[in-house]
């Protein structure tokens, strides 16, 4: 059909995603600002692992800045790199690992962000936390929203639960087609916060099943489908 043909003809047009050095936030703006200007990139990956401080710290405030003066998507990305840094050392096996460092790390970096306000504070930010799935969203929201209904001084850079300024934002998380409890959170947080991805060419892809399961969903309406199969990725990317 037209979508399938449309959704064909812009995925042949890639646009380059690059890697910033976190370490040296200032050098990661240089990186930014170039890989931009010089090279058309019109995303960023950011990993979880390796680094001292959360992402919501100010030292990044002037890259959060410069991200959103330029347009382009700053994508925090799941890892089982460094896992020891959020205690999988004491876990045995691979899939331990694999299973427990992606989520960790994440909502590490998540906390610090929304903690420190960053989607309000750059309104204009198009900010993604990939590689997860999506349906932790709502249990992790209403925790986050009881901490700041108690504790909200040791908060000043937020001025609302973060579960409003997520609403409010223009943030995308990438989900799993087969999470059990997806209509729920789309339903709570609303559709225009998620998209797809294909998960290619990572060791447990199960593309192009999971485009077809997705599809295929009775929960889901087909304007939510075209919203996380294409639309909300094309307005992150700025395709």
């Amino acid at each position: 059909d037209h979508f399938a043909r449309d959704f064909a003809a812009k995925s042949s047009r890639l646009k380059p995603v690059g890697v910033l050095p976190l370490r040296h936030p200032q050098l990661a703006v240089e990186e930014l600002r170039r890989a931009t200007k010089e090279h058309g990139f019109v995303g960023f990956e950011l990993l979880t692992a390796g680094l001292s401080i959360g992402l919501g710290n100010p030292v990044y405030d002037d890259l959060w800045a410069e991200a959103e003066r330029l347009g382009v998507a700053m994508c925090v990305h799941g890892s089982r790199s460094f896992s020891w840094e959020v205690g999988g050392d004491r876990l045995q096996t691979f899939s331990e690992v694999h299973c427990y460092a992606f989520p960790a790390a994440m909502l590490l970096h998540f906390t610090s962000i929304f903690f420190n306000g960053i989607p309000a504070r750059f309104p204009r930010l198009k900010l993604a936390f990939l590689e997860i799935g999506a349906t932790w969203l709502p249990y992790y929201l209403d925790r986050m929203d009881e901490h700041y209904e108690k504790r909200s001084a040791e908060t000043p850079n937020l001025t609302m639960k973060p579960s409003d300024m997520f609403r409010q934002s223009t943030v995308c998380v990438s989900l799993e087609s087969g999470e059990s409890l997806l209509p729920q959170a789309l339903e709570q947080l609303g559709d225009e916060h998620f998209m797809w991805a294909s998960d290619v060419p990572h060791w447990d892809s199960e593309f192009p099943e999971n485009l077809e399961q997705l599809w295929e969903r009775p929960d889901l309406s087909e304007q939510t489908k075209r919203r996380l199969l294409y639309e909300n990725a094309k307005r992150l990317y700025g395709l």
